[in-house]
Formats: structure tokens, sequence, C-alpha cells
């Protein structure tokens, strides 16, 4: 399947900010975020290969707290 460039650095920047979702780094969350600028949006809500979205494991992690996060 081709990929672009512009989706490659999406899939990147998703994966970059999934890991800080689960981290739960809330500063950088914020600061990545703010350098993805308009794209932002876009990016949080991508389910690369049926993955959940950013906001879903943003809230997930919110409600059941640590216990996942260090699965």
């Amino acid at each position: 399947m081709f990929t672009d460039a512009k989706e490659t650095a999406r899939q990147r920047c998703h994966a970059s900010l999934r890991g800080t979702c689960a981290a739960g780094d809330v500063s950088l969350l914020k600061n990545l975020l703010q350098q993805l600028g308009s794209e932002a949006e876009l990016v949080v809500n991508m389910a690369p290969s049926g993955s959940n979205t950013l906001l879903f494991m943003w809230v997930f992690y919110t409600v059941h707290g640590k216990e996942y996060r260090n699965k």
C-alpha cells in the first residue's frame, strides 16, 4: 500500500503522542499538540490500523489510572 510522506509523518506524530498519553505526560502532550498546529485535530482523531484514537486513550488512562500505563 502506498503511503505519502505527509501521511507517514502523521503516523509518526500519532505514535509519539500515543506514548506520551500512555506515560501521562501532560506537559509534553500539550507541547507536541501545539507543535502540530492545524494538523493536531487530524492526528488526535486518527486510528491507524484500527487502533484507538488518542482522545479515547487519554480519557481511558485518565479514568483508569496508572495500573494500565505500566502494563
